[in-house]
């Protein structure tokens, strides 16, 4: 990575060089979004508070049920800032390989997509005592359980020990170095 430590300390070089101009595009309903790189550091950086202040740390997993979406990104670079390790899970997976996966990843947390992938999880979710969260993309028909947290909520800046978190956040991305695992990758093989 040369003059970089991290793959975050370099994205946040590009979003001081490039501000507002665009960063990627989505296509939403038929229509092109663009998104700059101020606000996709700002949706990456309030994820990243919001996961320390629920106690995603450094090393620990975090599983990713979903489609590639630009929130699948936004959570990605949230935990390569604070050293989380990412875990994909595909979602053509059946419920006792993704219980599979939560389980021999030892996942905190997982993301999944909607209420089809969420309940895989809740179906087994009994033999999974290391999960402690639940983030969902697309809440709709999802049960109304304390235990789901909307990912929408995640991406707003947290109202609660703010200074705090700065400080816990500012300190993680100090402490993600070259040799820190980013992310696992199961494969069928």
């Amino acid at each position: 990575m040369g003059e970089f430590r991290n793959l975050h300390e370099m994205f946040m070089s590009r979003v001081e060089k490039y501000g507002d101009q665009e960063c990627y595009r989505y296509k939403k309903q038929g229509r092109w979004v663009k998104v700059s790189w101020n606000h996709a550091a700002s949706e990456m950086k309030n994820v990243a508070l919001h996961l320390l202040r629920l106690g995603i740390n450094k090393g620990d997993k975090l599983c990713i049920l979903a489609d590639t979406r630009p929130e699948w990104d936004t959570l990605d670079r949230a935990t390569r800032a604070i050293g989380v390790v990412a875990v994909g899970i595909y979602q053509t997976n059946p419920t006792e390989q993704v219980k599979y996966i939560i389980h021999h990843s030892e996942a905190k947390a997982i993301l999944v997509q909607d209420r089809g992938q969420l309940e895989k999880v809740l179906q087994v979710r009994a033999d999974l005592p290391l999960l402690q969260h639940i983030f969902v993309l697309d809440d709709a028909g999802c049960p109304a359980d304390a235990d789901l947290v909307k990912f929408q909520d995640l991406l707003r800046t947290p109202e609660s020990s703010k200074e705090h978190l700065e400080k816990a956040y500012q300190e993680a991305s100090q402490q993600v170095g070259p040799d820190d695992i980013a992310m696992y990758i199961y494969t069928s093989g």
